[in-house]
């Protein structure tokens, strides 16, 4: 199982002591496995089962195994930037 490294900050605020990150963790990936996401979109029931997951498509509700969660983690960018994106107002007119 790959593991998971933090993404660092310049900012440091530990708003949980390190237990309570293990606790909603694991709480985390037990509800992911046992009860599951609804995901009412054809395309990422298929993209989710072709990738390992048990997806049910009647009920439109995806399970995940936490190896499945873990693996798609370990390959998510640790930076990114948001944008914000706002039309003009016709009050800017």
């Amino acid at each position: 199982m790959p593991r998971i490294e933090p993404i660092r900050s310049r900012y440091h605020l530990d708003a949980l002591e390190g237990q309570q990150v293990q606790a909603i963790r694991e709480a985390t990936l037990h509800v992911l496995e046992h009860t599951g996401v609804h995901m009412p979109s054809e395309r990422a029931l298929r993209i989710l089962a072709d990738a390992g997951a048990d997806v049910d498509r009647e009920r439109q509700v995806v399970r995940l195994r936490p190896d499945l969660v873990l693996e798609a983690l370990a390959h998510a960018p640790r930076v990114y930037t948001c944008l914000l994106y706002t039309s003009p107002s016709p009050r800017d007119s």
